[in-house]
């Protein structure tokens, strides 16, 4: 079981990585094209032969979930998106935090900040954190400061289509 690295296909690669807190999940995501279902079936058992006990995708359009699904890949979780009307917004932004452009220093901060945030599953680590800056082909990083600047949250956005 090691790090992130491309699985070998004549099709669509797929990537692996270890998934951040549970040994023996990996982590296997589309790198390039939609893969077919016989692809993922064979990254599968090349998983299990590593000594892999289960495998989960990142979160994926409709429309590439089907050879996963094909597969026997099942529902294990759904995106939650927020929305909030804009009509009845504060005449002035909260005092408070700052918002700036994350920095690369700012890293070990947001990783810090996610593992206060969330439980182990969805903690990010420095591989998790760079797959969800590159998840989308336009994507920010911003962060938010206290007045002693220090970090105390941030966000990652991302653009396609």
């Amino acid at each position: 079981m090691t790090g992130h690295r491309l699985l070998p296909s004549p099709e669509a690669r797929l990537r692996v990585t270890p998934w951040r807190t549970e040994p023996g999940t990996a982590h296997l995501a589309p790198a390039r094209g939609r893969p077919t279902a016989g692809a993922v079936a064979r990254a599968l058992a090349d998983l299990a032969r590593e000594g892999y006990a289960l495998a989960l995708t990142p979160a994926l359009p409709r429309a590439d979930q089907q050879p996963f699904l094909q597969a026997g890949f099942e529902v294990h979780e759904r995106l939650h998106l927020l929305r909030r009307p804009l009509h009845d917004l504060p005449d002035a932004p909260s005092p408070g935090a700052r918002l700036r452009r994350g920095r690369q220093a700012d890293r070990p901060a947001v990783l810090a900040v996610d593992a206060a945030a969330f439980p182990p599953f969805w903690q990010l680590d420095e591989p998790a954190l760079d797959d969800a800056l590159a998840a989308t082909p336009s994507s920010r990083l911003r962060v938010a400061v206290d007045g002693d600047d220090r970090l105390v949250a941030y966000a990652v956005t991302g653009r396609a289509g």
